[in-house]
């Protein structure tokens, strides 16, 4: 064969293995490669709900699911990982309500964009907030509440996990939709904020259902309302703010979501095996216990999730001024 020939076919080979390396991927994924699920979060709290969901993942491709714990900056370094990484389904986000929709609100300097940098792939779980009372103020329901604090505006001091938190963020809507009169104590953190509520440091607060319900049942703190759109089965009796009358659906939640790019195959094979494990009894059982209900979806409705959030929380921090540098 001349060289000419030779040349000529080297290329044609090289350009055919370029050209089936796209359908190789996607054919084969996820093959032996591990798959990463970042969490952009230190260990604790939801981290265990991930790392339940990323054995179950595991089992169903049949491939290894490491999860990667990569917190700082409110969820956005974890963010900014995922966003920059390879969109082939092998780097994925478990995002929260943070950095997939309240921070680029929030921060004043983003680099990413949550509504650009990701493709959705499915809602997780969920969690209502409880709003709740130190026993000594004198409100039976929010009623009460709203009353009393506008009778004595000084009053009533409301903790959060920290400046910008959606338990800073619910209060703040929920006083623009009530007027009612309650000022705010940040700390860091959800524990420190809880054990002053207990001790009468500070008024009350809005924390997600797993964290305070031990206190609640003990009647130790008295729980008034919850955040989400229906009565919760981890917080039993208790309405919805929206069966009183008052429009706030604040939930925290996980959600699922990869590299913009990403192929359609895989977000597909996705959202189909998260299905399958999210109706498993056993795992329903296991986050259950963790405090959190589950919340499956499909790509569009988490798409549609994320974008309410975004309006919604925006128009709070406009609104309240809140910043994080």
């Amino acid at each position: 064969m001349s060289s000419s020939r030779c040349i000529a076919a080297a290329c044609a080979a090289l350009t055919l293995a370029f050209a089936a390396t796209p359908s190789y991927a996607q054919g084969d994924w996820p093959g032996r490669q591990p798959i990463r699920l970042v969490y952009p979060f230190p260990p604790g709290g939801s981290d265990g709900v991930v790392r339940v969901f990323g054995e179950r993942l595991s089992q169903a491709l049949g491939t290894p699911v490491i999860v990667d714990n990569k917190g700082g900056a409110g969820g956005n370094i974890g963010g900014d990982f995922v966003a920059h990484a390879p969109a082939d389904g092998y780097t994925l986000l478990v995002g929260t309500n943070g950095p997939l929709a309240i921070n680029p609100s929030l921060y004043r300097e983003m680099k990413y964009d949550p509504q650009k940098d990701f493709v959705p792939i499915t809602g997780l779980v969920s969690a209502p907030q409880v709003l709740f009372v130190n026993p000594s103020v004198p409100a039976n329901s929010v009623a009460e509440l709203i009353a009393y604090s506008k009778s004595k505006p000084t009053a009533l001091t409301y903790g959060s996990v920290g400046q910008g938190s959606a338990s800073h963020l619910t209060v703040e809507l929920f006083k623009s939709l009530t007027g009612a009169q309650i000022t705010h104590v940040p700390y860091k953190g959800a524990g420190p904020a809880i054990t002053d509520v207990l001790g009468g440091q500070i008024s009350m607060m809005t924390v997600i259902a797993g964290s305070v319900m031990p206190q609640v049942k003990a009647g130790k703190v008295r729980a008034l309302a919850t955040t989400g759109t229906r009565q919760s089965s981890i917080v039993p009796g208790v309405p919805t703010l929206r069966e009183l009358g008052i429009p706030l659906d604040a939930s925290a939640w996980l959600a699922l979501v990869a590299p913009v790019g990403t192929p359609k195959e895989i977000v597909a094979r996705l959202n189909a095996e998260s299905g399958k494990i999210l109706r498993d009894p056993a795992f329903i059982e296991k986050t259950a216990g963790m405090g959190f209900e589950i919340w499956y979806t499909s790509p569009e409705e988490l798409a549609a999730t994320m974008r309410r959030e975004r309006d919604m929380w925006g128009k709070v921090i406009k609104e309240t001024g809140a910043k994080v540098d």
